[in-house]
């Protein structure tokens, strides 16, 4: 303690005389303030820029590495947005593929259903045929061969016997076929502008026609065909869920020759969003021979002309 008051006062007389020159040049004094105050600025500076580009250069370093980041990730989204769609590609063909396939197993099950459904019926128009000969046909045909003739007038008489049976047999009756009042001599096209169907049967044999029957195939819902009860949808349908069934009606009375059998009219629901209804026509009787008529039916807006009703 001592021995910094004796320095301080050894000290003090060389301050006073400094301060006393420095007093005499004011300048000086105040060069060298100012430059005091520049070293401390300048190293004051050259700290702050230091710490500037540090934190510069730490700032570059993460920005570089979250755009790497923010990059990696957009080209990750991408790849796997492109699988997705790939996927939805993929499944959408996949779909369509087997929508046709199991559209193709449809029809090709519906032929089949058709084909065989025909096959009974001819059967049985042909059972029918066979049931209606005469009893005496067969001895007539049998006598022939068992009671050798002796001279041609008796053969001849044989023959005339049995074409004469042959005939009665083979005499069936035969229809034509009239939708909306417009006969249908074959397959084709029919334009409605009202959906009402209209179907009718003429016999135009010599015979006197049994239980003529008119019978519509179409793959048509059972609730989409507005019909009166003198139509029969319980004769047959399809067990594949195809929407394909029938309808038939049968006259209560016998139809002479010339005279027509008219079914009820129906009508096809605009539930139907289809321009077109392929359906199948068929009509006989119980002697007669089953005739089938395949009619497009196209629904027109109303205002057609007549000559395109029918083509």
């Amino acid at each position: 303690m001592w021995d910094l008051l004796w320095d301080w006062k050894q000290l003090k007389p060389h301050l006073t005389s400094e301060l006393h020159h420095a007093a005499k040049f004011p300048l000086v004094l105040m060069c060298a303030i100012l430059f005091s105050v520049l070293g401390c600025y300048f190293v004051t500076s050259h700290f702050a820029d230091k710490k500037l580009e540090s934190t510069r250069s730490t700032y570059q370093t993460t920005n570089s590495f979250l755009a790497g980041q923010l990059d990696t990730t957009t080209t990750e989204l991408k790849n796997l947005k492109s699988e997705y769609s790939q996927k939805i590609v993929e499944h959408a063909n996949a779909t369509a593929d087997l929508k046709t396939d199991y559209n193709e197993k449809l029809r090709n099950k519906d032929a089949e259903i058709l084909k065989v459904t025909s096959e009974r019926d001819n059967a049985l128009q042909r059972a029918a045929v066979i049931e209606s000969m005469p009893g005496n046909l067969f001895n007539i045909y049998t006598n022939i061969a068992a009671n050798a003739p002796t001279n041609l007038n008796q053969f001849t008489t044989i023959l005339n016997n049995f074409s004469n049976s042959v005939a009665q047999a083979t005499a069936v009756p035969e229809f034509s076929l009239f939708i909306n009042n417009m006969q249908i001599s074959g397959n084709g096209l029919i334009i409605l502008t009202n959906r009402s169907v209209f179907a009718q049967i003429q016999n135009v044999s010599d015979v006197t026609a049994e239980n003529a029957t008119i019978v519509l195939s179409a793959q048509l819902s059972r609730t989409n065909l507005l019909k009166s009860h003198d139509w029969d949808d319980n004769s047959f349908s399809s067990m594949d869920n195809s929407n394909l069934n029938v309808w038939t009606t049968v006259s209560g009375k016998n139809v002479a020759s010339k005279m027509f059998f008219s079914a009820e009219t129906f009508v096809i629901s605009t539930n139907v969003t289809e321009p077109f209804l392929p359906t199948k026509f068929s009509v006989f009787s119980s002697k007669s021979k089953r005739k089938d008529y395949i009619i497009n039916l196209i629904f027109a807006p109303p205002g057609i002309p007549s000559i395109f009703q029918k083509l």
